[in-house]
């Protein structure tokens, strides 16, 4: 009876959070993952800083005090 209880409350819980959540516009913010990047018109020009950065192991270095 307890463990019934509790799924229904979890269920009622869970719509209650679901109901307050917006959609919202999807953003390629390439200068977060990138910081010397350029606006990126396409995801395909992400991609290819996300190649370099992966083909460049000093990309995924600590950056230094200055950066």
């Amino acid at each position: 009876m307890y463990h019934s209880w509790l799924d229904r409350w979890d269920e009622q819980r869970a719509r209650r959070g679901e109901e307050g959540k917006k959609t919202t516009d999807f953003v390629l913010d390439a200068e977060r993952a990138f910081p010397r990047a350029k606006k990126m018109a396409s995801i395909e020009e992400f991609c290819v800083l996300a190649d370099q950065a992966v083909a460049d192991p000093a990309f995924f270095d600590e950056p230094s005090g200055s950066d």
